[in-house]
């Protein structure tokens, strides 16, 4: 990108540190006026071609999105939304199962997931 410098670091040859997987960071420096969500959406853009992933090592956070199986597997663990509304871009709306035309608690055969207002 014109008027941008990439600074690469890695957690590689630090004592203590036990490095269980290929870890790169980038750091980019740009020219005040640089409209930096547009540049942010066209590197990410380059990476999706590319095939690469970044979610790091705390998984992808709030900052990317999650692919369709990991946001499954958020779901899945959290079916309430409780823990870490928005993980991964999901919704940040809390949701609760429904029994039965209820919101008691009670399990049954027909839960299904329903949107709870803030």
């Amino acid at each position: 990108m014109a008027g941008s410098r990439v600074f690469l670091n890695s957690g590689f040859g630090q004592p203590g540190k036990v490095v269980e997987a290929p870890l790169l960071h980038q750091d980019y420096v740009v020219k005040k006026g640089t409209d930096t969500a547009a540049l942010k959406t066209a590197m990410l853009k380059l990476l999706d071609a590319r095939g690469a992933e970044y979610p790091a090592e705390h998984n992808v956070g709030h900052i990317y999105a999650a692919k369709p199986d990991l946001a499954a597997h958020y779901t899945a663990l959290d079916p309430t939304n409780s823990f870490n509304p928005g993980i991964g871009k999901t919704s940040r709306s809390r949701v609760a199962f429904q029994f039965n035309g209820c919101t008691c608690g009670e399990p049954n055969q027909q839960s299904t997931r329903i949107s709870v207002p803030k």
